[in-house]
């Protein structure tokens, strides 16, 4: 039996299956991961189709979908495809009994704990006698913006709090730098997502270097430059 993985966003889909070993482990399979283009692709459920249909031997356990958009009810969207997902068709795809859809950053809060070396790169080291708690934070910076709180429990579970961290406002500070560079052009980045992801930080790169006519105009009169 084998657990069917994926990792899809509004790009690509990588589709991958998890086997347990001799040991009772449980490792992905190198020569299993393949990429989709989404753009080739009228559905999720066509991508599933094809993925499995080259791989008649392999029964399915379980399914488990990380998804770039917001999850609940056992559903997802796809924040920039119009793509939907159910854990329901994805049992009826896959024959799996069990199937999980989560959000793509929760499933990068429950990898945290066990990420190691090529995996990870040390910012600041923490002080050698300080306690560890088990904390972690996960930050996404790309398409759109959000984290993810994990805690790793003593008995080894894992607990992932979900956010909409993109949609809160900006910092007062913040805001006020904003206003003082490009002035009333300010009021297009409400939120730390419009900030500093996706289509809002090329929107600020655009304003700040003149690259756009709504740059020129902030430049002009509003009060940065």
């Amino acid at each position: 039996m084998a657990i069917l993985l994926a990792d899809v966003g509004g790009t690509n889909a990588r589709l991958a299956l998890a086997r347990e070993g001799a040991d009772g482990s449980t490792a992905v399979d190198p020569a299993s991961v393949t990429r989709f283009r989404g753009d080739d692709y009228a559905s999720f459920d066509a991508v599933v189709a094809e993925y499995l249909a080259g791989r008649p031997a392999d029964a399915m356990s379980s399914v488990c979908v990380a998804v770039a958009g917001p999850v609940a009810g056992g559903v997802a969207r796809l924040t920039n495809r119009d793509w939907d997902f159910s854990e329901a068709r994805l049992r009826d795809l896959t024959g799996a009994s069990r199937a999980r859809l989560i959000n793509d950053l929760t499933a990068l809060g429950y990898a945290t704990p066990v990420l190691g070396g090529e995996g990870i790169a040390v910012l600041r080291a923490a002080p050698e006698d300080r306690a560890r708690n088990g904390q972690a934070l996960v930050v996404n910076a790309g398409t759109g913006f959000n984290v993810c709180a994990v805690k790793v429990l003593d008995d080894g579970g894992i607990i992932c709090l979900e956010a909409e961290e993109g949609h809160t406002r900006l910092p007062a500070n913040i805001a006020e730098r904003l206003r003082a560079e490009i002035g009333a052009e300010a009021a297009q980045f409400p939120s730390t997502e419009e900030l500093f992801a996706g289509r809002g930080l090329a929107r600020l790169h655009a304003l700040r270097s003149g690259t756009s006519r709504a740059g020129r105009r902030g430049r002009g009169g509003g009060g940065g430059g």
